[in-house]
């Protein structure tokens, strides 16, 4: 029988990072708050995801997985509606073939996400705080309401997720120092593809 081959990563040597935010008083990770997320993301958007697709690099040794999504919405950041964004992100499968970084974010084609990103979307993990940042929004089957998700976050409302975010994007922009700078927020290492450009704009 072919049970395929399964390749997890995790963190080494501080390159990539698999943990939450902050501890807990009772020793254990707690998420990010919208807050958190918030101020560590060059970019904060809604969007649709419109294609997946995994493939081995040049040298064979790596999985990596782009993503294109196209924006609905965009809270933080220069993104339009209608642009589409692409990330290439380290993991994902090829054949018969898995690699999983612990703690990576996956998406599938057609979710409907909200989604937290670097300001430099070429690091091989674009998401801000990893599946922290990337939420999906689906209807409640039984209520009908739209309601945002993720693996750390049960379902709530989507309205009120996002008037809560829309508060901390104003907060944010509102305690900028006059430059325009921030304190450098917390969270993984600027570690870039350079092979990779991202697609930034012209829609669909």
């Amino acid at each position: 029988m072919n049970r395929g081959r399964f390749l997890v990563l995790c963190a080494v040597a501080g390159v990539f990072s698999c943990t939450a935010s902050v501890t807990s008083g009772h020793g254990q990770l707690a998420p990010r708050t919208v807050d958190q997320l918030t101020v560590e993301s060059g970019s904060i958007v809604h969007a649709h995801v419109e294609r997946v697709a995994s493939a081995w690099n040049a040298s064979g040794d790596q999985i990596f997985t782009e993503v294109d999504i196209k924006v609905v919405e965009s809270f933080k950041g220069d993104d339009q509606a209608d642009d589409v964004i692409r990330l290439r992100i380290l993991g994902g499968t090829v054949g018969d073939i898995r690699m999983t970084i612990i703690g990576q974010p996956v998406f599938r084609d057609g979710e409907e996400v909200l989604v937290y990103l670097l300001e430099n979307r070429r690091h091989l993990l674009p998401v801000t705080g990893m599946h922290e940042g990337k939420l999906t929004i689906a209807v409640d089957a039984q209520t009908g309401e739209r309601v945002v998700f993720a693996e750390h976050l049960e379902a709530e409302p989507f309205d009120a997720y996002r008037t809560n975010l829309e508060i901390a994007v104003f907060e944010y922009e509102r305690v900028l120092l006059p430059d325009g700078q921030l304190l450098a927020p917390r969270g993984l290492p600027e570690i870039a593809d350079p092979s990779v450009d991202a697609v930034e704009g012209g829609g669909s």
